[in-house]
């Protein structure tokens, strides 16, 4: 049964047309994805469903009925839920509080907590979820935040949950357990929409799969007809071949670049340490690749080396200079490439213009005199913009910019620096697939050319194919150190994150 009916959906940001005149039924008990490359209108179609955005042409009918959704509270109120690809979490409260905001259960005048909890955790145990409903926000991964953000669709009876590429920072194992949660929600009725551009999840998990190109709707297939060669193509025009394994298995005895001398982090008032004695040295033209389970130690990691956490014990070297405890001013002074794992507030500045983000890290050669050169600044933005396929202009918001293209002007400010070394954090985190490899023909790129890189990512497919030497964090330690070979594999690596002392063999 057709329970949603999208009838020529047209809308344009500017210039730019993110959606142009998409039909498309979505039935109900299905699990839909809506595929396309990075800017093709997959978020901004969804943000429509859901109320968040307004068409600028077209209609959406609901169960037959047309105009009923003109607003998120329309779209709530028909049952229409959406996790965005930056979770909407109060930090600060539980899991409870949070899925009942809005919609609290009292006792007279008060809140009834103890309630809302009994809800919410029957909820959770339903689901098989992890979480509990009295932990905060603020303790949780980053799978389970996910989670919670599942949790806040139910509690309201969502009857449709869109997802924007839920996957993005999950690990292998967070991945197969939210699946399987999908799966149960659509067993029990719910009609499931994912919004992603990775080949695999698509056959892996839906019904029928929607294929967007630069805002057209290129067609609706049966998942079961599909295989990953037809698929690449009817999204690429081409057929993408998986990634080779690196090609560079030996870290040669090359310069140090960066030394992590018995390094020790912990958070306040807490004994446990966060980062344990960690020891390691990344050499010039070398692919250093860390792999951890979300909780031990990676995020940690991460904010030493851009510059965010101070250490407790130990020594950082960078080229022979003691780096220990330098800010990340200090660090970007010295010429760091950093792209970090939070695009949106680490890593760029949404109320900011696109030109604005990419230049800032060189102030100095774009404001002479403290005063802005425009005509350079916008030749050198143009310029990243058109080297690395950004679907965006120099002045646009980067706030309206897709994640995915967020996440190239990122890499594009970054890889246009020359400091001694590249710390990449989930790199290709939001990029569809022809991206991702161009990215990773950049990093391959980079490394032959002498400089050194640092991958810190969840995503053990990129860590086998970039890597020269492989780095397993579990419990803030180095389990184990793997020559990047013919012989390691994503099972050796998940069983060594997990703690497990299988060998290679």
């Amino acid at each position: 049964m057709t329970l949603i009916h999208l009838d020529s959906i047209t809308k344009a940001f500017g210039q730019t047309i993110a959606c142009s005149s998409i039909t498309l039924d979505i039935e109900q008990g299905e699990i839909l994805c809506i595929a396309g490359e990075n800017g093709a209108g997959k978020s901004t179609l969804m943000r429509i469903l859901r109320g968040l955005e307004t068409p600028d042409s077209g209609s959406i009918s609901f169960m037959g009925q047309e105009g009923l959704i003109k607003s998120p509270s329309d779209a709530l109120a028909l049952g229409i839920g959406m996790v965005h690809q930056h979770f909407m979490l109060a930090s600060s409260l539980t899991v409870a509080q949070n899925a009942s905001l809005g919609s609290e259960l009292r006792k007279g005048l008060f809140l009834d907590m103890e309630a809302m909890n009994a809800k919410v955790q029957a909820i959770i145990d339903e689901c098989g979820f992890t979480i509990k409903a009295t932990s905060l926000i603020d303790s949780l991964s980053v799978g389970e935040k996910q989670q919670a953000e599942i949790l806040k669709l139910l509690f309201h009876d969502s009857k449709v949950l869109i997802l924007d590429e839920p996957t993005a920072v999950l690990t292998d194992s967070e991945t197969a357990r939210l699946f399987d949660t999908l799966r149960a929600l659509k067993a029990k009725g719910k009609t499931i929409i994912l919004i992603t551009h990775k080949m695999n999840e698509v056959l892996a998990i839906s019904d029928k799969v929607a294929i967007l190109r630069q805002g057209m709707l290129a067609g609706l297939y049966r998942t079961a007809d599909m295989n990953i060669e037809r698929l690449s193509s009817l999204l690429f025009g081409t057929i993408l071949k998986s990634p080779a394994k690196a090609e560079n298995p030996e870290a040669k005895a090359k310069k140090p670049v960066l030394v992590f001398d018995d390094v020790c982090v912990k958070k306040r008032n807490q004994k446990v340490l966060r980062l344990d004695h960690l020891s390691f040295t990344l050499h010039e033209g070398e692919i250093l690749g860390f792999a951890a389970m979300e909780g031990n130690g990676i995020g940690f990691l991460e904010a030493v080396l851009g510059g965010f956490l101070p250490i407790k014990e130990g020594r950082i070297i960078s080229q022979g200079l003691d780096i220990t405890n330098f800010s990340s001013r200090k660090l970007r002074q010295m010429g760091l490439c950093y792209v970090p794992s939070d695009r949106m507030s680490t890593g760029s500045c949404q109320d900011a213009s696109v030109m604005e983000n990419l230049i800032i890290v060189d102030r100095k050669k774009f404001f002479p005199r403290w005063v802005l050169d425009t005509k350079a600044s916008k030749a050198f933005s143009d310029s990243l913009i058109s080297q690395y396929s950004v679907q965006a202009r120099s002045e646009m918001m980067m706030k309206s910019l897709s994640g995915g293209n967020i996440q190239k002007a990122i890499l594009a400010r970054e890889l246009s620096q020359n400091g001694p070394y590249i710390v990449f954090a989930q790199p290709t985190w939001g990029l569809d697939i022809a991206s991702t490899a161009a990215i990773w023909d950049r990093m391959k790129a980079l490394r032959d050319s002498g400089r050194a890189i640092l991958l810190l990512s969840s995503n053990l497919t990129e860590i086998l194919a970039l890597c020269d030497r492989v780095a397993v964090l579990c419990k803030g330690h180095i389990e184990r150190m793997f020559i990047n070979d013919a012989s390691l594999n994503a099972r050796i690596l998940g069983s060594c994150m997990l703690g497990s002392k299988e060998e290679e063999q």
